[in-house]
This record gives C-alpha cells, structure tokens and sequence, in this order.
C-alpha cells in the first residue's frame, strides 16, 4: 500500500502575485521625461526630447517610399453614404486596408477629412455603421460610427483597420499579429500610428481622388484606438485635430487596475512617459476628449485629471484655447456639431 507523505511548506516558501507585483511597479512607476519631471523647462524643447522618445518606445515610422495603391474599388452606396475600398502597399509586406465615406458632392470641392480608429474587438466597418456582433452594435448606438457622423458634416471619412484585425481570415489569431510586431520592435500604437501617417501621405498626394484642406485632417479614436489616434497625432504634426472617445486613461492606471491590453503595450512608456505627457505632444493642436454614458464615475475623473495636466501645458505655450478641457458625453447627433463643425 503506497504511503502517503506530507510536505510541511516551509515558511520561507510564498506564492508570488505577478499582478500586484506589476501593479505595484507601474504606480511607483519614474516617468523620467514627463513634462512635470523632465527638468527642461522650454516647452518647445521638452516636445523635441519627449517626440523623440516616444518614436523610439513605439517602434514608429519606417514608411518606405510613396504608398502605392493595389486594389482600388467603388462600392454600392451604403443608406445614402458612398463607399470606397483601397489597399495600399506601404513597404514590402505590409499592406493597410482603408475604406472612404463620403456624402455625394464632397468628392468635388476642396475640404476637410478625419482618419478614423477603432480600438479593442471592434472591426473597422463600426466606423462606417456596420456591427458583426453585440458589442459592435452596442457601440454603434454609442456613436462609435465616426465616419457616417462626419460624413454627415462634409469630411471625407478614411477608416484604417489596424493591426491584426484580419486575422480571422487568417491562420493566427490577433493576438500573435500583435506579439510578433513587439518583437520587431514595433508596438501596436506605434504600428497603427504608422500607419495613419503613410494614409495621411497618400490622401495628402492626391492619389484618393478627393481635394483635401491639408490644414483640417482630423483623427479620430475609439477606446484602445483612442489611444493610437492620439500617439498618431503626438508624433506627426500634419493631424491638426484629435477626437478621442473613452480614450484618455492613465497607462499606469489600467496596469494598477487590470485593464491594460496588448493594443496599448508600448515596452518601457512608464519608465518615461504616461498619456499626459503624450497629449502634451500633441500641442499647441486641437484635442477634444468625450466618453460614452456608460462611463463610471472614476475612468471619467481619471480622463478629467489627464485633460488637467495637459491644459496646464497649453497654458504655459499660451494656446489655452486649443485644448477643450471638458470632458464631453458624446452622444450620437447631439454633439456631432461641436466635435466636427461644418465641412
């Protein structure tokens, strides 16, 4: 008969919480470069050493020659919306799909546009109102539909999918699209910047077809794509408006509260940076920030704090107009003449 033995755990034996080890880490977190740490008390030379860091972190840029288009295609006219789909060849393997919307008339005078980001589980086809599940209905009754809404004010809408995004049509998972990019160096923000930026150059050359007001190219994010918008709009100065939606949380306050996910993994940030700073970057430009209905009290003090800091900022460059420091509910039609203005 097999005997059976006990094994007395020795007191020095403990289970280690990788989490709150993390969590701890990230609110103790040095931010050695933040606008309120950094010690460099020019703004305009703090952006210069800030931008350069965060290009760094991101993995961003590497946009090859002039994007050329592979596949260009009209499409059936969607509830009065015109469709278009293009591929573009950014460098060699690596493609971005994009699709234009638009109201009749646009195509033929000179305007403004919005590059439009979705973020989390969401496809891109929510901007453009179509939802493959629940949670992209639901956040189509939220407003997370940019393009129709800034259709519907006379932008031309470009919807960018993001990294990873197609890989149900494919033989791994988002989640490996992801990792492999962090291995490469290359963050999901920072891919998805990059790839807003080489969109920004192909509309701004003319090959979309449509005259473009290089003065009011607007970028637009949604959650995790929020926060990708607003890295795209830090690191390339021709963005000259940010529209964020449940976007602007602290990096060290999802870790401390488990709400951080690959698609704002940037290796390092917090050792230099957090969203504050990064929205920082993105002055003396406009930003606007919102948040659905079904925000909680603390992510919407959380934002309002963010929105804070950076105003402060903007105050001290003397542009304090720029930056709208009220954290807006966004709800679909209501505020669409706000955040868009007039086409």
């Amino acid at each position: 008969m097999a005997q059976d033995i006990s094994i007395e755990k020795s007191p020095l034996m403990v289970e280690l919480d990788r989490g709150e080890t993390y969590r701890q880490a990230a609110a103790s977190s040095p931010r050695v470069l933040s606008w309120s740490r950094a010690s460099i008390p020019d703004p305009v030379s703090w952006q210069d050493v800030a931008r350069l860091k965060l290009t760094e972190l991101c993995g961003y840029g590497r946009f090859g020659g002039p994007p050329a288009i592979l596949h260009q295609t009209d499409l059936e006219p969607v509830v009065g919306y015109c469709h278009r789909g293009v591929c573009l060849r950014v460098r060699h393997g690596h493609d971005i799909v994009l699709r234009l919307v638009w109201r009749d008339g646009r195509e033929k005078a000179m305007g403004p546009a919005v590059i439009c980001l979705q973020g989390g589980d969401l496809a891109p086809g929510v901007s453009w109102g179509e939802g493959a599940g629940a949670a992209e209905t639901a956040a189509i009754a939220q407003g997370a539909d940019f393009a129709r809404q800034a259709a519907d004010h006379g932008y031309l809408a470009v919807c960018v999918a993001p990294l990873g995004c197609a890989a149900a049509a494919s033989s791994e998972s988002g989640e490996e699209s992801l990792a492999k990019a962090l291995l490469l160096g290359r963050s999901p923000a920072g891919e998805y910047a990059s790839d807003v930026a080489s969109t920004l150059n192909w509309m701004l050359d003319g090959e979309s077809r449509f005259q473009i007001d290089p003065n009011r190219v607007a970028v637009a994010g949604w959650g995790t794509g929020g926060f990708a918008a607003i890295v795209a709009m830090a690191l390339d100065p021709r963005l000259s408006r940010g529209i964020l939606v449940n976007s602007l949380e602290r990096l060290r306050s999802r870790a401390m509260q488990n709400t951080v996910d690959l698609s704002v993994a940037v290796p390092g940030i917090l050792r230099w940076l957090d969203v504050d700073d990064v929205l920082c970057l993105c002055a003396p430009r406009s930003v606007l920030a919102a948040v659905t209905r079904d925000c909680d009290a603390e992510r919407r003090a959380e934002m309002t704090a963010v929105l804070q800091t950076g105003g402060r900022f903007y105050d001290r460059i003397e542009t304090p107009n720029h930056l709208d420091r009220t954290l807006h509910d966004w709800t679909p039609g209501d505020a669409m003449p706000v955040v868009w203005g007039s086409g």
